[in-house]
């Protein structure tokens, strides 16, 4: 008799997320994530596996470079909040499945060695920041903007509570995101995303290792509305950058209507070159120089025109060989220049609302609801599984 076959269960990949920042000059913002099965307690894990992890911990903390350089740059700019919050973020990361002591023993070896190679750093610094970090007068006692071990505790604390929902919640995307940029400037730790059927729910959170005053959770919730109401892309408004028709599209249809004009053209295209591709056909067709938005308009409406054309001028004999394939690859090129732009807008999704969390440790003790959309009035957020 056969043994049974252990049938592993399939762990869900956090899909990328991206937020779209401007109005005009729009940008995505991307996330990085924190997948649910990196998170777990020292409890939760074999001890063996949990030996693991702290030495795993240790290796990409203690010594680590790139992590001394970011306290070099935060200790040598002290009004310049980013590279401490992207410290504590990485250091975060690599301490989420430890216990509070262990955290504490790692932040201190980290401090220890970052102490000792004082001399490696010296022309970052100025006199006095260097006898600080040699004499061990960075760290959270002595700057805002330096290392916090409870801090670091409490958001192990919440991530490893918040999985339980995540769990229980199959909505929920299987994943912690966090972006350092906003982490810095508008007090957001992390971010949580759910997808239902009114659309994508955000949630903004700022996790404390102590209680918060009112005037503390008025702050945060203010500073996460700004970014909000400030910085965050309307989903009608981000929908326009993928086709917009061009003021002169009536001229364009004229042309496209007589075959000979695009008969033309794609001769001109291997005539004027012996290695024709799509900027000099866009070029002959007169839309080189217009925006990549109108172009794709262009191609939406009449590449099908322009293929339909190239299959009457091959079967006639306009076209045959290495004439043919040269047009041939052209027009694929173009097929995937639209298919690109479709996909893109494709990954896009719309965000009904977005919350504003503050938690001590795992505890929320503020949920309040800074968006909500109104009829087609969302916010962009771009969700893709690459």
């Amino acid at each position: 008799m056969k043994g049974i076959e252990k049938i592993t269960p399939e762990i869900p990949k956090p899909p990328h997320v991206n937020i779209l920042e401007g109005s005009k000059n729009i940008r995505e913002r991307s996330f990085e994530t924190i997948s649910d099965i990196k998170i777990h307690g020292p409890e939760d894990v074999p001890r063996m596996e949990h030996n693991t992890d702290f030495e795993r911990a240790c290796r990409m903390v203690i010594g680590n470079e790139e992590l001394e350089m970011l306290a070099i740059k935060g200790l040598s700019s002290p009004e310049n909040v980013l590279p401490y919050a992207t410290l504590t973020n990485k250091i975060t990361e690599a301490c989420l499945a430890l216990s509070d002591n262990e955290i504490e023993n790692i932040i201190r070896k980290f401090e220890e060695s970052l102490r000792s190679h004082a001399t490696r750093y010296a022309s970052e610094l100025t006199g006095k920041q260097l006898e600080n970090l040699q004499t061990g007068k960075w760290g959270s006692r002595y700057s805002k903007n330096a290392l916090d071990p409870n801090g670091i505790k409490a958001v192990a604390h919440f991530v490893r509570a918040r999985k339980m929902l995540h769990a229980a919640s199959p909505q929920t995307f299987p994943a912690f995101y966090f972006e350092n940029y906003l982490d810095a400037h508008h007090k957001i730790d992390l971010v949580e995303v759910l997808e239902g059927a009114e659309g994508v729910t955000i949630n903004l959170i700022q996790i404390k290792s102590h209680e918060y005053n009112p005037d503390d959770i008025k702050n945060i919730t203010q500073s996460h509305g700004d970014w909000v109401n400030e910085f965050t892309t309307d989903l009608s408004t981000y929908e326009k950058n993928f086709s917009i028709e061009p003021e002169n599209s009536q001229a364009f249809r004229e042309f496209f209507e007589k075959a000979d004009n695009i008969g033309l053209v794609l001769i001109e295209v291997l005539t004027d070159d012996e290695s024709p591709d799509k900027n000099l056909l866009y070029e002959k067709l007169g839309i080189g120089k217009l925006p990549k938005v109108e172009q794709v308009w262009i191609l939406e409406q009449y590449l099908p025109v322009i293929e339909e054309e190239l299959e009457k001028m091959v079967s006639s004999g306009w076209f045959t060989g290495e004439y043919s394939q040269k047009i041939s690859n052209i027009i694929n090129d173009l097929k995937t220049q639209l298919e690109k732009a479709h996909k893109h807008k494709k990954d896009l999704a719309g965000v009904s609302e977005i919350h504003s969390l503050c938690a001590v440790g795992e505890k929320v003790v503020s949920d309040t609801v800074i968006f909500k959309a109104g009829g087609n009035d969302r916010k962009a957020i771009r969700i893709s599984d690459k």
